[in-house]
């Protein structure tokens, strides 16, 4: 079987929940013995020097990126508005990419997986270049996502725009998911809003994938001295910087008076300047690093503060299968499926998230405790054979 797999962004470094999430569905793909070809858009936001992508990756999936621009630009949003098209998935349409794939189609595939709702907007050109089963991985419920963002964002105007851009990409969301053949949701939850809208297209829930051969195995950290709790997220991400805002206004000071010696890090990409600006005794800013999982090695729990967004978090996921103690709240733990005080820990208000923090930071046995259930837990439900297995299955049946 011949797959064609389209990311909506690079699968390396994997330094986000994106790129995780990426890397996790192309080599669930591999696992499975078909021919993969894995087509990437190079963002100039984002841009990587596909140099340092591993050969053998490159290798195994007949690697290729494309370059696109998908910064944001105020003309042509403003422009935008003229159209009944929304700026969230025009920003992914490119001349580059349609040339890319006229070349690339003039191969035979007999699948094409579209690694996010955004890349539908190539739908047409695709249709028109292959007869080949089109299948979306979401990695949300888009247009909801956006809601909740908009719910936090204080700007008049930004929030009147964005509503506008929001109601545009729920009515092309639903229309794209009429138009392809398969749908794979990132989640049991995204699945049943999928359904809900009267979808027809056949549905299923996989969630990311990961690689435990390629995972330091679980460390034993009851014993160490220092504890430190750190938070691992792309800051160019709205959600992430309002989850971020949070934690810092309402739960950082309960945390403190909790455990005066804590060291707090936080560290991910794009990250504002007001962040890099913080001084406060018991935080550490860390900035961008090279490696996601080369950073969580020697720490031990994660702060996962999400208060907007949607869809399975694959940040979080990666953190308990890293063997983590995470403290997050309900939308974070939302598609994971697992227990409240055994998997992880989760609060959504400012006190019991700060208490579950310190809590963890006290107590070492419990702390390892759901260290190793976290672990135990991401190998059961995500690895990354299981879930190629279940990724091929699902292909088989839609394109048959």
């Amino acid at each position: 079987m011949e797959i064609l797999q389209i990311a909506y962004k690079m699968p390396y470094p994997v330094i986000d929940g994106g790129s995780f999430s990426m890397l996790g569905s192309t080599n669930g793909l591999l696992t499975t013995g078909a021919n993969i070809k894995t087509v990437a858009l190079n963002s100039k936001k984002n841009f990587v020097d596909v140099s340092i992508i591993p050969e053998s990756f490159k290798h195994a999936c007949s690697f290729e990126a494309v370059p696109i621009d998908t910064r944001i630009k105020i003309i042509p949003a403003l422009l935008c508005l003229l159209t009944p098209k929304s700026y969230f998935t025009e920003r992914y349409y490119h001349k580059s990419v349609i040339n890319a794939l006229d070349k690339i189609f003039e191969k035979h595939y007999d699948i094409v997986i579209l690694e996010h709702v955004y890349l539908c907007t190539y739908l047409p050109e695709i249709r028109s270049l292959t007869g080949a089963a089109i299948i979306v991985r979401t990695q949300n419920v888009e247009f909801e996502v956006w809601k909740s963002v908009i719910d936090r964002t204080g700007n008049f105007f930004l929030r009147w725009y964005m509503r506008i851009m929001k109601l545009r990409l729920k009515k092309f969301e639903i229309n794209s998911y009429s138009q392809v053949d398969g749908i794979i949701a990132m989640s049991d939850y995204d699945e049943a809003r999928i359904k809900s809208f009267g979808i027809r297209t056949p549905v299923t829930s996989l969630p990311v994938a990961l690689d435990f051969k390629s995972l330091p195995s679980i460390r034993e950290n009851s014993k160490e001295k220092e504890i430190v709790m750190y938070y691992l997220g792309s800051l160019d991400w709205i959600p992430n910087q309002q989850g971020l805002d949070w934690f810092l206004k309402e739960v950082l000071p309960i945390v403190v008076h909790e455990c005066p010696e804590v060291k707090i890090r936080i560290a991910g990409r794009g990250m504002p300047i007001r962040y890099k600006k913080l001084q406060h005794p018991n935080l550490i800013i860390d900035g961008e690093v090279e490696s996601a999982i080369a950073y969580q090695k020697d720490k031990h729990i994660m702060i996962a503060p999400m208060v907007s967004g949607g869809g399975i978090k694959a940040k979080i996921i990666e953190g308990m299968a890293l063997g983590k103690a995470v403290v997050t709240t309900g939308l974070g733990i939302k598609g994971i499926n697992g227990i409240n005080g055994k998997h992880y820990l989760f609060a959504d208000d400012s006190e019991n998230f700060a208490m579950a923090l310190a809590g963890l930071y006290h107590n070492p046995e419990k702390r390892t405790t759901i260290s190793k259930n976290a672990r135990d837990f991401a190998k059961k439900h995500f690895d990354v054979t299981i879930i190629g297995k279940k990724t091929l299955e699902f292909v088989k049946s839609v394109q048959y």
